[in-house]
């Protein structure tokens, strides 16, 4: 053996003639030759000599998990601090390869002070190892740098500590692991920038567990003192979160925040409107207001947010709750023939006041071709000749019908005494005027022997 080691080493003296004499030395280290490796730094070895990655032989070692190749080179003075071209140190190698052995021989000889530095991707070592999730890695390094008294929530370039890092990708024992050696738990600072775009898109680290569903990071967060706010609240329901939403609620979570930004709906109305039937009880039990004011023009209550997208069940639940069935109606219609009989039942008025802008049920139901809900609507004694509203789209049962060329709900309108002759809203047309405009031949002819006036002048707009 002594013999085999003698004629490699005669050979990288050699080569140490040659233009590539300067990596002689790192090809015994790359080899794991330990012997070799002993007898060149004895005569004279450049132990600093680098390949073209900028990596030295204590990266090489390092990637190659040889603890006793890295204690020779630590006890022959190499640069334990040194960078390959990535900004990157034997110790980040260590880390990354899950090498605790190497690791701690690394800190046992005052590696650490390069922990928080970024590399060329903008990440620390602690930002990497929190997001592959090895904790005992984690721990190692932090300790270490509770040790330089460093601080543990550098940030990377996208502005983002070690530990939102673990949290976005669900390992509570590294959130843990962060909490306890005085991380902040907020995660990343909040951006400069006023503009609506960046506060949407800004979320704390409890925002982030939430989004994603990290129930056990939600815990560690909450445990830690994280108040959630209106929006985490929010985050949980829309994504149908019930363990979540129950942590959030009894953590202190306000259930009746006011509808703004992005969700413009209170936590209850979302539910409702995604069907979450059980977050949608949880949430009621928790004093969630069922007739809480929906926001803006398009907004829904939790009633009819659920109604409008046929969730029965939830309606059910609502309605047991107190919810107002005859509250200001919204412009949106789904077609749902038994939640419109569960509404009428619990005394919704078919007949409620559609404000300047809006359609009865009747007028909505007729112009989206529901014939069902049309003749339960007639039977709960809905008012076939019901006032268009002043939108542009104003029309009464009938014209809304003709306009979709709904025909058989035409015929049962006219059978229920609607009338063919109605005055077109401010911007619109009479039925027969409708039909001629969208070539409707065979409902004109039924129109005109129900006593259509042919005669009739449209609206004012129609004739400008």
């Amino acid at each position: 053996m002594q013999g085999e080691v003698q004629v490699v080493y005669e050979k990288c003296l050699k080569e140490q003639k040659t233009s590539t004499e300067r990596l002689s030395f790192m090809k015994a280290v790359q080899s794991g030759n330990i012997s070799m490796v002993m007898l060149l730094l004895q005569n004279g070895a450049d132990i600093a000599e680098r390949n073209d990655t900028g990596q030295t032989s204590l990266h090489v070692a390092a990637l190659n998990g040889n603890l006793e190749m890295i204690q020779v080179l630590l006890d022959a003075g190499i640069d334990i601090e040194a960078k390959d071209n990535n900004n990157m140190t034997a110790l980040y190698y260590a880390a990354k390869t899950g090498n605790e052995a190497i690791l701690q021989l690394l800190i046992q000889y005052s590696a650490g002070t390069s922990i928080i530095e970024r590399n060329k991707d903008g990440n620390t070592v602690l930002h990497d190892i929190s997001s592959s999730g090895n904790e005992g890695i984690v721990r190692l390094l932090v300790d270490r740098l509770v040790e330089l008294d460093t601080d543990v929530d550098t940030l990377d370039n996208g502005q983002r500590t070690a530990l939102y890092r673990a949290v976005t990708n669900g390992h509570s024992a590294v959130v843990a692991t962060l909490l306890a050696a005085g991380a902040d738990s907020v995660g990343r600072p909040k951006p400069s920038s006023t503009s609506i775009d960046s506060r949407n898109h800004y979320k704390t680290a409890l925002r982030a567990a939430v989004k994603r569903d990290h129930e056990a990071v939600v815990d560690v967060l909450l445990t830690a003192g994280c108040k959630p706010t209106d929006s985490d609240l929010q985050e949980a329901v829309f994504g149908g979160y019930e363990a979540i939403v129950e942590k959030l609620v009894a953590a202190g979570a306000n259930v009746n925040a006011s509808p703004s930004g992005r969700w413009d709906r209170t936590a209850l109305q979302a539910a409702a409107e995604k069907g979450h039937a059980v977050i949608v009880e949880k949430l009621v039990a928790a004093g969630a207001n069922v007739n809480a004011s929906p926001s803006g023009r398009w907004g829904r209550t939790a009633l009819q947010a659920a109604a409008e997208n046929g969730h029965a069940v939830i309606v059910e639940k609502l309605v047991a709750a107190s919810a107002n069935v005859n509250a200001s109606p919204s412009r949106h219609w789904g077609g749902h023939a038994v939640i419109v009989e569960k509404l009428v039942a619990a005394g919704a008025d078919v007949n409620a006041s559609l404000g300047r802008w809006g359609q009865t049920a009747l007028q909505a139901a007729a112009g989206r071709g529901y014939e069902t809900i049309v003749e339960k609507l007639m039977a709960a004694g809905a008012d076939v000749n019901a006032t268009p509203s002043l939108d542009y789209s104003g029309r009464t049962a009938l014209q809304a019908a003709v306009f979709g060329g709904h025909e058989t709900i035409m015929e049962k309108l006219i059978a229920a005494g609607a009338n063919v002759n109605a005055s077109p809203g401010r911007w619109g047309q009479t039925a027969l005027q409708v039909a001629a405009e969208r070539g409707y031949k065979t409902i004109m002819e039924k129109l005109v022997a129900a006593g259509a006036d042919v005669n009739a002048a449209p609206s004012a707009w129609y004739s400008s």
